[in-house]
């Protein structure tokens, strides 16, 4: 969802989004990758020896704070819409990204994010914060879920007209 609003809402929005990184099939770990084209793996399953772990994997900090948190200060200073996918559990972990994600959140501009489902002390705060909507996603209401977002963004964010170059809020 996060990365078709990107497509959207292109050159108005920055943060950045996870990818899944797969081999003969299977996901062996997740790639960073910010909205300005911007990528790092974040974590793999073979990084045995990482100091940072979450469930099988071994999990970078460093290239969350490098270019995650970066892409969501940047997207600050610029005074555009922000987009994280996700506020997850390796990227709970560093504090900065916490602090980046109150930042967004409290600032001027609009924050549009998908955050973990499972109960987590700071993601159950952040959740009850005034002026948060939480939009449950499933399968099901996936396309749903993206047109209210899209609407809400487009409310507070001008999107390119046809020929790229008006602007229009419909």
């Amino acid at each position: 969802m996060v990365r078709r609003l990107a497509e959207a809402f292109a050159g108005h929005v920055g943060g950045f989004y996870t990818e899944e990184i797969r081999q003969e099939g299977r996901r062996v770990g997740f790639l960073l990758v910010t909205l300005a084209g911007e990528a790092a793996p974040f974590a793999r399953s073979d990084w045995e020896r990482a100091a940072h772990r979450v469930g099988r994997y071994g999990v970078d900090p460093d290239v969350l704070e490098r270019l995650g948190v970066r892409a969501i200060r940047e997207t600050l200073e610029a005074h555009r819409a922000v987009l994280v996918d996700e506020i997850g559990k390796m990227e709970l972990a560093s504090r900065a990204f916490r602090e980046a994600v109150e930042a967004a959140a409290s600032g001027p501009t609009c924050l549009v994010a998908t955050i973990v489902a499972a109960r987590h002390p700071w993601a159950d705060r952040f959740r009850r914060r005034p002026g948060t909507t939480e939009l449950v996603l499933s399968p099901q209401n996936r396309e749903a879920i993206f047109q209210l977002a899209r609407q809400w963004l487009t409310s507070r964010v001008p999107a390119p007209g046809p020929d790229g170059r008006e602007w229009s809020r419909s």
